[in-house]
């Protein structure tokens, strides 16, 4: 009889010990969660407010989806958003494309004389 409640008692430790573990991994879990959801709330906006520009801009959605490699589900979970207005699609658009040009590439603007006459802006 003794040796069956050392036996019990031995398996509980080692459970309570076990589960202990467990909710300490889970609130550090959590922790970083929430940190890392503050940290790209700024960017996941960002994206948001660039999609709803592509689609003011008339582009379609398998379009959009094509353009930012986003699945027509996500696509149309950022167009979906109820949040606050996009910002203008000039105003995504160029810095986001003054961060891809290469170094190098100056922008042409619209005024800027063609080079030739098949040129394409």
């Amino acid at each position: 009889m003794a040796r069956r409640d050392a036996e019990r008692i031995a398996r509980e430790k080692k459970l309570q010990d076990i589960l202990a573990d467990f909710y300490h991994a889970q609130s550090e879990v959590q922790r970083i969660r929430r940190e890392a959801d503050a940290s790209i709330a700024p960017f996941d906006t960002a994206m948001r407010d660039a999609v709803r520009a592509l689609d003011a801009l008339d582009e379609g959605r398998a379009g959009i989806a094509e353009l930012t490699g986003l699945s027509l589900a996500g696509v149309r979970e950022y167009l979906a958003d109820t949040g606050p207005s996009p910002i203008p699609a000039a105003s995504v658009a160029d810095p986001l494309a003054a961060q891809k040009r290469p170094r190098h590439v100056e922008p042409v603007s619209d005024d800027a004389p063609a080079e030739s006459a098949g040129s394409v802006r």
